[in-house]
């Protein structure tokens, strides 16, 4: 419990101001869209003179921006989404390469707790400031796309959608913190964590070919079927789900054997 809470306290504030960046992105996207809807038919055909993957980099899809929520999963949740899954890795590889690099673990390791119980506290730790940040984003986010769409949404689409960004953070987190346990010692958590997201998204607004979707997260869920069917692709909850749970086993029995000394 006293490492559960010291965790806590630890990356409390960097969770709060990634709360701040995730929630003024999100006011600043979202009330473009009364214009953008007023105006639709002209951003079109402005829009459909960009290349597709710098559409893509940028989440636009017009087919979609004529609803609240369409517009929502199109535009702003990508900013969301490169901030949140960032928030997560680089929780993740903190985890442990902090530790290793400050020599915390060797500390712990001389008190009476056993490993399992220091990974068990901080992967709780962890999930519980991810939590935090998944709740106050749904409340705000459903807040502000209430008032500029000056009207009622779909709240079962709309839970689906942000529950997804729950699950790509998770995902994010779980890697993250199997990183650390593979290499010796890191020089920078940050760099590492904005190359990885950046070279995965970037990927992402390029590759199509669906055996190699697999290998990238963000295009675990396709938000126009989303939207249209109101469920999610079965296959690619499974493979998150697998994703999180193997990082984690992993992590959990390489930390176990790992030589920190």
């Amino acid at each position: 419990m006293n490492i559960y809470i010291f965790e806590i306290k630890k990356y409390l504030k960097s969770t709060i101001i990634w709360i701040l960046i995730i929630f003024l992105l999100g006011l600043l996207m979202i009330s473009f869209y009364p214009i953008i809807k007023t105006d639709l038919i002209e951003f079109s055909s402005l829009i459909n003179n960009y290349p597709k993957p710098i559409k893509n980099a940028f989440g636009i899809n017009i087919d979609m921006m004529s609803t609240a929520l369409g517009y929502f999963s199109s535009f702003p949740l990508t900013f969301i989404i490169i901030c949140s899954t960032l928030q997560s890795i680089i929780l993740g590889i903190s985890i442990f390469n902090n530790e290793f690099k400050e020599k915390v673990s060797d500390f712990l390791l001389t008190k009476p707790v056993e490993r399992k119980t220091i990974v068990t506290a901080k992967f709780l730790a962890y999930f519980t400031l991810i939590i935090i940040t998944n709740l106050i984003l749904f409340f705000s986010m459903y807040i502000l796309i209430i008032i500029f769409n000056k009207g009622s949404i779909n709240i079962n689409i709309y839970f689906m959608i942000l529950f997804s960004v729950l699950l790509l953070q998770l995902i994010f987190l779980a890697v993250g913190c199997l990183i650390p346990t593979f290499l010796k010692k890191l020089k920078s958590s940050l760099s590492l964590s904005i190359g990885i997201i950046m070279g995965l998204y970037t990927l992402s607004t390029f590759v199509d070919d669906e055996k190699l979707l697999y290998f990238i997260p963000f295009k675990y869920f396709n938000y126009k079927y989303i939207l249209r069917e109101q469920k999610y692709e079965t296959k690619y909850i499974i493979l998150s789900l697998l994703v999180i749970i193997v990082s984690v086993i992993f992590t959990y029995k390489i930390y176990n054997k790992k030589d920190i000394y």
